[in-house]
């Protein structure tokens, strides 16, 4: 259907808050996210995402462009070489724009605080982003071992927010001694703190206000935790996603199944955590602002090893349904969808749906046809071998049941897809070459757009330790 305008919530500005659940993917959000699925006024069941990791998929969401264009991929991880103009947020006229961030890409250290007037960034170990903490003092001083710890507790004690920085070290402590064993890990990975912060920002915001909240509970490394629902997990206390690196598990030869077996339990499970912690903090928010509105989504999925995934894993060189079909919810919108909208929506159109709602208007944000991409393998460690093909380029057109991929290597292949089964795809046929229709959806070809990437490549951004320690625990280093 094509949406209709609701005068009534027209009448003033509405804020809105994005939420963004970093790696999940469409299939396992439908099963295991109930509570926010009811709580939700619109479903959009076939959004896909721009493109298959964070940095890309960010800046796409907030520019409407593809990587190759805005320029933000493996090859250029920093935000704030795309101008706040650039995106979306410079047509929310007297708005208030904050952010509250779990992932380490999506923060001050990659720029991405150069978009927004605040943004507060969450990690296990500095939970209460107001205080200081022992990974902070760490990164002020040279003292090491007991000395390192009497200094922190000075700084904490001189704090303008003592309490909260001793809690930054009790809940540092608890993240790093019990996430292997031989108990289950005693907090989550940051879902809690990041709402908390969120509350506050909106409790301290002049209206109206943007919000923009990531969420990195789902992304490996995963372990079993005691807020977990138990009747989800049959897992070991001392099982941990990690036990295999990426490449290890991209292995032909071995397919790993208990692993997978036991991973998507707990995948399973801090998708069902999210949902109730999402769910309660809603009601909160729309307790607190009711003319809100709160947008669900994910940056991306993951693939699991399946077959519809291409046996692959994480979120590695990869254009799979696993990675691009992703939720979309509305809660508390203003009138004029329908409760279920089953065509295709692109992350490409989420400014315009966030303008659309800040204006009380439900825009046609629907599409026939959409487009993803994928610059290079994305960030961390390099692949034993067969380095070119990992870091190819991946371009694909969707156009109703069929999706086609092809990559910078010339490999073309086909894939059928169905609407009933979420994060589903069935290769139909395998080819050489670019399609035909490349140019209707991107500027240039897939192989001078790889080149160009590589050829402008920036350097890495300056990491602090913390970060450093942070992208590592994740994978990326």
């Amino acid at each position: 259907m094509v949406p209709s305008k609701n005068p009534t919530d027209a009448s003033r500005p509405r804020n809105v808050l994005v939420v963004c659940l970093d790696t999940v993917r469409a299939d396992f959000f439908a099963e295991y996210a109930k509570r926010l699925q009811r709580l939700a006024d619109v479903s959009f069941t076939q959004c896909r995402a721009a493109s298959s990791w964070t940095v890309p998929s960010h800046a796409s969401l907030f520019t409407g462009k593809l990587p190759s264009e805005h320029g933000v991929h493996t090859h250029n991880r920093r935000f704030d070489s795309i101008d706040r103009e650039e995106t979306f947020l410079t047509d929310l006229d007297g708005y208030t724009t904050f952010g509250v961030s779990a992932n380490a890409f999506v923060s001050p250290t990659y720029g991405f605080d150069s978009w927004l007037d605040e943004l507060s960034t969450i990690e296990p170990k500095h939970r209460y982003p107001e205080a200081t903490s022992l990974n902070e003092v760490g990164q002020r001083t040279d003292a090491t071992g007991g000395t390192k710890y009497i200094e922190y507790l000075k700084r904490a004690v001189k704090h303008d927010h003592p309490v909260l920085s001793l809690k930054n070290t009790a809940f540092g402590f608890l993240h790093e001694t019990t996430k292997t064993g031989p108990i289950r890990k005693q907090v989550d990975d940051g879902a809690s703190a990041v709402v908390r912060s969120a509350e506050q920002h909106i409790e301290d915001a002049s209206v109206p206000f943007f919000g923009f909240c990531n969420l990195m509970d789902a992304h490996t490394p995963l372990h079993p935790c005691q807020w977990f629902d138990s009747s989800l997990q049959q897992v070991p206390n001392s099982w941990s996603s990690s036990q295999y690196d990426v490449w290890e598990l991209m292995d032909e030869s071995e397919r790993h199944d208990e692993y997978w077996h036991l991973r998507e339990q707990v995948y399973g499970a801090t998708i069902e955590y999210m949902d109730r912690v999402l769910t309660d903090f809603a009601h909160r928010v729309l307790d607190s602002a009711p003319n809100t509105t709160i947008v669900v989504t994910a940056d991306h999925g993951e693939n699991h090893g399946r077959e519809a995934d291409d046996f692959l894993a994480n979120h590695k060189s990869s254009l799979s349904e696993g990675l691009l079909h992703v939720p979309l919810l509305l809660i508390n919108p203003p009138d004029g969808y329908e409760s279920v909208e089953d065509e295709y929506v692109s992350h490409l159109d989420l400014g315009d749906l966030v303008l659309g709602l800040a204006n009380g208007e439900t825009p046609d944000v629907f599409r026939d046809r959409l487009p993803a991409e994928l610059v290079g393998m994305s960030a961390g460690p390099e692949p034993p071998s067969n380095q070119e093909y990992w870091d190819r380029m991946i371009r694909c057109v969707y156009d109703g049941a069929t999706k086609t991929v092809w990559d910078s290597l010339e490999n073309r292949t086909e894939y059928e897809l169905d609407r009933d089964r979420l994060s589903w795809q069935e290769k139909v046929e395998t080819d050489e070459g670019t399609p035909t229709g490349e140019s209707e959806f991107f500027d240039t070809t897939i192989g001078e757009a790889k080149t160009a990437a590589k050829d402008e490549k920036t350097d890495e951004a300056a990491v602090d330790s913390a970060t450093e320690s942070r992208l590592k625990e994740l994978g990326y280093l």
